[in-house]
């Protein structure tokens, strides 16, 4: 794939020297001209050579297999189980995943398949996903996914408890306001003033008491507190 996908002309250096080997799987050509192609990723491959090929470039690429340097099947599964753990609560943070998807991921047999099936379905660029694909050794290729994952879910965590935090002050505001507007209400409809208000009174007589400064800011503070519930 290219590096940079706004370059229209690209040349050697504008791709990656490896990618995947992938088969065509549908082919869709809009009004507008643009060809639309959905693919079937099948291998890793490797860029020996490029050449133009008309209005087109064409490579010769080596097939790449991945390597599984598992040191037993218990460590194998071990990796496999922790993977297919952290992609489930990555999952619980955004229902639109869906349980079909747990249910595929859950599925997958092979490491290296596996951490290559949860990456792609990640929401991260493809600079870091070509630094996944680049990893042919599968226990890295796990250790790099996992580490991908638990910072996803970490992100999804902090997002989760401040949308929590300002949920909770947006109700308890929206609270005191309907509180307001009924106290507000009931004065009316007994008759109260709002130019004679109590707390309007007691600044009047906190004028003429004599007392520390202490104990008029304390005495302050309080009428302050019994406007707001008056407003």
């Amino acid at each position: 794939s290219q590096k940079n996908p706004q370059i229209d002309a690209p040349t050697e250096a504008d791709i990656y020297k490896m990618g995947c080997i992938a088969k065509v799987k549908q082919m869709h050509k809009r009004k507008d001209g643009v060809v639309s192609l959905f693919v079937e990723g099948l291998h890793r491959g490797e860029m020996v050579a490029l050449a133009e090929d008309g209005a087109f470039l064409s490579a010769t690429v080596n097939r790449l297999g991945s390597i599984d340097d598992f040191n037993s099947n218990d460590e194998r599964e071990a990796y496999s189980g922790y993977i297919k753990d952290l992609f489930k609560k990555y999952a619980s943070y955004y229902p639109k995943v869906g349980n079909g998807l747990i249910a595929h991921i859950n599925s997958i047999k092979k490491v290296g398949s596996l951490a290559d099936q949860v990456v792609a379905g990640l929401p991260i660029n493809f600079e870091k996903k070509q630094e996944i694909l680049e990893i042919l050794s599968d226990s890295e290729r796990v250790e790099a996914v996992a580490i991908i994952l638990s910072n996803e879910i970490n992100m999804a965590s902090i997002k989760s408890d401040m949308a929590a935090k300002v949920k909770e002050r947006i109700d308890k505001h929206q609270k005191e306001y309907v509180l307001r507007e009924q106290m507000g209400y009931i004065k009316e409809e007994l008759g109260y003033s709002k130019k004679s208000s109590e707390p309007e009174k007691y600044e009047e007589e906190l004028k003429k008491l004599k007392a520390d400064k202490v104990v008029k800011e304390k005495i302050q503070t309080e009428i302050e507190r019994l406007k707001t519930l008056s407003d």
